[in-house]
């Protein structure tokens, strides 16, 4: 009985932590992330880092079109021009972290090798 706990326990874990996936669509090639938040960083250059976790892997990105080299974290960059979205960004990131919920994450750009994110979603649990 115990074994079927933790094999459960194992399974349940690996199903809440996936890694990045990517696509092409005829409008545009995207990633997705669905996962937690580790990690949230800001910082003084106008750069959002959501860190997660489960690693994205780059060779699925950049056969998909993104030229990614970064695996560990999404990046929004914070400018005039998504000021408003930036904030409303950092507070769902910061939201679903606290929370421990899972979010949904669409990357359609990369920037210093970074995927950089377009929308973000929390999930219930």
């Amino acid at each position: 009985m115990k074994k079927f706990f933790l094999t459960l326990i194992c399974l349940v874990s690996v199903l809440f932590a996936a890694a990045p996936t990517c696509h092409k669509s005829s409008a545009y090639n995207y990633c997705r992330y669905v996962g937690k938040v580790e990690q949230v960083y800001i910082s003084n250059g106008n750069a959002i880092l959501i860190y997660i976790d489960t690693p994205l892997d780059v060779n699925l990105a950049n056969s998909n079109g993104l030229a990614a080299t970064k695996s560990d974290a999404i990046l929004l960059r914070v400018n005039d021009s998504n000021k408003v979205f930036s904030d409303y960004f950092y507070s769902t990131a910061l939201t679903a972290l606290t929370a421990n919920k899972k979010v949904m994450i669409q990357m359609k750009d990369v920037s210093g090798g970074y995927l950089v994110a377009d929308r973000i979603w929390i999930h219930k649990d």
